[in-house]
């Protein structure tokens, strides 16, 4: 008996070790991946720079980026460049994100905002926002694409949970192909009503990234960080939730709704990457 309950005591203790050594060796492994994935990116960022119509050596650039110099290639790197590839880095960021959230809350690969309607709700908000208020500053174009985004995001949610307390994913993703489907009929319908919210809308939608300040960026940069920092707080939350919604709530009985509660950081990055304005022509 004593030899039967020490051979299954070490059994145990190996069966932990060996865990403990793959997930150490997984650690291990996505933290190579990430550093080599900043690498690249860092890479691509400094080849954004020095690159264009007019090639710029990196020394030049690194002069730029200090403040060392004040002739036209810095001028380029500074006020055309460097808002460019950073405007570009946080908008791969924010749809990053936001893609992830929505596959957890949907517990679909696939899923994305384009399809669960949080960008069709972004931008029927802009549309309406130009044609109402006569919105024309980035400033503005967030707010209502955050709002549009938002409300989209909870009226999918409401739909996918309907008759119970938990999201159906097949029903979520459901609601959000046919509420974007309608948001995109409706968006279309009043831009060719007016010309000028059509050629502003034809630029927001296009994804340019040609902007001449960094104050842009600032503005883009905010609710990103919001939708970020919303997003790693709820960490716990939407680990549960990938397992399943009943799951989730059992897990988690503080959120009474984390699928809910997932909806609130996709809104802030979904919305955020539209280009700020339309583009102006530009020799970097």
């Amino acid at each position: 008996m004593f030899r039967l309950t020490h051979n299954c005591s070490h059994a145990a203790s190996a069966h932990q070790e060996a865990l403990f050594l793959g997930t150490t060796r997984a650690f291990r492994r996505r933290l190579y991946a990430l550093l080599f994935a900043i690498l690249i990116l860092l890479l691509v960022m400094a080849l954004s720079l020095a690159l264009g119509a007019q090639s710029i050596p990196l020394s030049t650039v690194l002069q730029a980026l200090n403040g060392q110099c004040s002739g036209v290639d810095c001028v380029i790197i500074t006020d055309a460049r460097l808002p460019r590839t950073l405007i570009g880095v946080l908008a791969g960021i924010a749809l990053g994100l936001a893609g992830a959230l929505m596959q957890i809350l949907s517990r679909n690969p696939l899923a994305d905002p384009g399809i669960l309607g949080v960008n069709a709700g972004a931008g029927f908000a802009v549309v309406l926002g130009m044609s109402l208020f006569g919105a024309s500053d980035i400033g503005q174009y967030l707010w209502f694409a955050f709002g549009g985004a938002l409300c989209a995001s909870l009226l999918v949610a409401l739909v996918g949970a309907l008759g119970r307390s938990t999201l159906n994913p097949v029903r979520l993703t459901l609601a959000g192909v046919a509420l974007g489907a309608v948001l995109d009929g409706m968006t279309t319908g009043i831009s060719l009503l007016n010309p000028q919210v059509f050629d502003q809308l034809r630029f927001w939608q296009a994804g340019s990234l040609d902007i001449q300040n960094m104050q842009v960026v600032r503005t883009v940069a905010l609710p990103i960080l919001l939708g970020t920092l919303i997003a790693l707080w709820l960490t716990k939350a939407l680990n549960s939730l990938s397992m399943g919604s009943d799951l989730a709530t059992a897990l988690a009985p503080a959120s009474c709704a984390p699928s809910c509660s997932a909806c609130w950081p996709s809104p802030c990055c979904a919305a955020a990457p539209p280009p700020p304005s339309a583009p102006s022509p530009s020799s970097a």
